[in-house]
């Protein structure tokens, strides 16, 4: 008989930024609390389960957790912990607000090459035109319209007088 294969962790594509990932960790001390609760609770008394949001449903149910249970509780609180202060993070700045539909094909496509944990941090920079930029630890690549147009300056500047010339 094979011995079972352990199965990752699987980081759904809908956590795309450290605060998603802090929510869910906030979320699941609420669920804590609750169950702490309900062992010092008075006979009689009545208590509502905290609501879980779309985010955790999808992590608990493409990980096979019962948050119902104290050990698959802990277990998501140790993984969520270690993905806050450990996973590589990449800063990206756009112009305007990607949408959700965007960033969860980014970070799909950056899970798939790059780690199956990387968290996104996502600014805005408005004077950059088109594009974006890119930084992590120790590289930065500026992929906008504003570095396409410095570094043809002259060209375009050649091509106006050229242009006012004729």
């Amino acid at each position: 008989m094979e011995p079972k294969q352990k199965k990752d962790f699987v980081l759904p594509v809908s956590i795309v930024t450290e605060s998603d990932v802090s929510r869910l960790i906030f979320e699941l001390e609420a669920i804590e609390e609750f169950f702490l609760q309900v062992k010092v609770r008075r006979a009689g008394d009545s208590m509502n389960l905290p609501r879980t949001s779309p985010a955790m449903e999808e992590v608990v149910s493409q990980n096979g957790l019962n948050l119902l249970k104290d050990v698959d509780r802990d277990k998501l609180k140790f993984i969520l912990t270690t993905i806050r202060t450990k996973s590589p993070v990449i800063h990206m700045s756009f112009s305007n607000s990607p949408n959700q539909k965007f960033l969860e094909k980014l970070i799909s496509w950056m899970r798939l090459n790059i780690s199956e944990v990387i968290i996104l941090q996502i600014g805005l920079q408005p004077n950059i035109g088109a594009g974006f930029t890119l930084r992590t630890n120790n590289k930065f690549f500026d992929f906008s319209l504003r570095q396409h147009l410095n570094q043809h300056s002259q060209l375009i500047i050649d091509e106006l007088k050229k242009g006012l010339a004729e």
